[in-house]
């Protein structure tokens, strides 16, 4: 009886230490999580990390001071809008957003709170003056806050906010592949290509994204100029004259103004930004280690020899010639030859298949059998004339199986034409079926997962034009 007695004892104690060791961690987690960004502001970046109610920061680009902020609450995320910092802070004890305002030049410290709402990522909001918040129930609705926490305005989109980005202070939100400028009071959807988050601006008049697209706007037109090589996940790009750099996982590529590759610069690591001051390239890479990065010390790259640099800059788009090509904002059946011109050219008399289908228009190639390998999909393609160099994240694929988000570039002498490939079924980009893409279907439909463009089509089974429940039943019995 003794000995039961004791190992009851026993179990108990060893009950309550477990608890008491799960607990203090879990917590422990959850209140203080570490937080390490860097965010810029125009000409100037800045290495923010908060945890808890303390948040330090350091410009870095270019280099100069730092300080240490106390919150009222826990920050949640933080960002740079025009000199000003704005941390965002949870208070879950009153149920509300503290906007903790940090004007840097002159180290003064406001705040306002907005009831009620809460911030799901780093991404969902934008400060200029006001208070701008994704609706964290219904992420399809943009809130905008007064500077006394009251609701303003909400404007409705018809897809999901992917994210928001800015440049001289106007706001730009990508919502399914469409890209929208605020303009008088409202959104106005641009005219022209379709655009993939995260996206952001390389300067007044070119946009970026992680997949290594270069995209131009004026006024209300948007058109994709090229796609550059891309180690995926990041979407930042910087021009300097009539160079454009932009990273590849450890590698920062400098090219010319139409797209040709000039020069690269390896690194020790992972580049995650690019930012300019003055004439002057700096990269941050995962380690967040600032480098400056000297034109002496980029490597030729085989092909520029053989391609001239032309005269082209990167200026901004009101300082050129509207009449000029390169300002022509008609995308469909363009093609994008080696000197950056953009000139009209009969896409489909060139590239078709009898097995696949080849769209001019949205520059992508569907209805791809899953299972498809690199050799028989070159062998069901018809672009008499042209070489075909298949990429998945900017990488050559030359065998393997053909995956969703793979992109096809047609080459011949005159420059240059991109597609993108919908493999049917195949929503991971592995090209094939199985149960990851059945849940990632599932959660698109509940509303926990997005995604559009080639991904759309490839999760489309049925034809109509719309991703549904009769989908997941087709994609159900594929992968049964």
């Amino acid at each position: 009886m003794r000995r039961l007695i004791k190992l009851i004892i026993s179990m108990l104690l060893l009950f309550c230490l477990t608890l008491s060791a799960s607990a203090y961690t879990v917590s422990s987690y959850e209140v203080y999580p570490e937080h390490i960004k860097v965010v810029d502001d125009g000409g100037s970046a800045y290495l923010l990390s908060y945890s808890g109610t303390s948040l330090t920061w350091q410009c870095i680009v270019p280099q100069g001071g730092g300080a240490s902020l106390s919150l009222h609450a826990p920050a949640v995320t933080a960002g740079v809008f025009d000199g000003v910092m704005v941390v965002l802070c949870h208070d879950s004890a009153n149920d509300q957003l503290i906007v903790c305002l940090y004007d840097i030049d002159s180290d003064a410290l406001d705040s306002f709170s907005v009831q009620h709402v809460s911030v799901l990522a780093d991404c969902d909001f934008y400060y200029d003056g006001e208070l701008y918040l994704i609706d964290c129930v219904n992420r399809r609705v943009l809130n905008r806050y007064s500077s006394d926490g009251s609701l303003v305005d909400s404007f409705s989109f018809s897809d999901t906010i992917a994210c928001m980005t800015s440049c001289d202070e106007e706001l730009f939100v990508v919502s399914g592949n469409r890209l929208y400028r605020m303009n008088g009071g409202s959104f106005v959807p641009l005219d022209g290509a379709r655009v993939y988050a995260p996206l952001s601006f390389v300067n007044h008049e070119l946009l970026c994204d992680s997949r290594g697209r270069i995209y131009s706007w004026s006024d209300d037109s948007l058109r994709l100029c090229f796609t550059l090589e891309s180690g995926g996940g990041c979407c930042s790009a910087c021009a300097v004259g009539d160079s454009l750099y932009y990273p590849a996982g450890d590698t920062v590529i400098r090219y010319s103004a139409g797209g040709s590759k000039l020069s690269s610069l390896q690194l020790d690591d992972r580049v995650i930004a690019l930012y300019t001051d003055g004439d002057a390239v700096y990269a941050v890479d995962g380690g967040y280690r600032v480098s400056c990065l000297r034109s002496e010390d980029f490597t030729l790259t085989s092909t520029a020899a053989e391609t001239p640099e032309t005269s082209e800059s990167f200026a901004p788009a009101e300082n050129r010639d509207p009449e000029s090509p390169e300002n022509d904002n008609t995308e469909k059946n363009t093609i994008v030859n080696r000197s950056g011109d953009a000139k009209p050219h009969p896409v489909s008399t060139c590239i078709s298949s009898t097995l696949y289908r080849v769209n001019d228009e949205s520059r992508q190639i569907t209805g791809i059998p899953t299972g498809t390998t690199v050799t028989s999909f070159k062998q069901n393609l018809e672009y008499n004339g042209y070489s075909l160099t298949l990429f998945r994240n900017g990488k050559t694929i030359s065998s393997g199986h053909i995956g969703t988000a793979m992109t096809a570039v047609f080459e011949n002498d005159s420059g240059s034409i991109l597609f993108e490939l919908s493999v049917t079924g195949d929503l991971t980009g592995e090209g094939n079926c199985n149960t990851r893409d059945l849940y990632a279907l599932m959660d698109y439909l509940i509303g926990a997962w997005y995604f559009d463009g080639v991904f759309y089509t490839a999760a489309d089974l049925s034809g109509d034009g719309t991703v549904d429940a009769v989908d997941m039943v087709m994609l159900k019995r594929r992968v049964s």
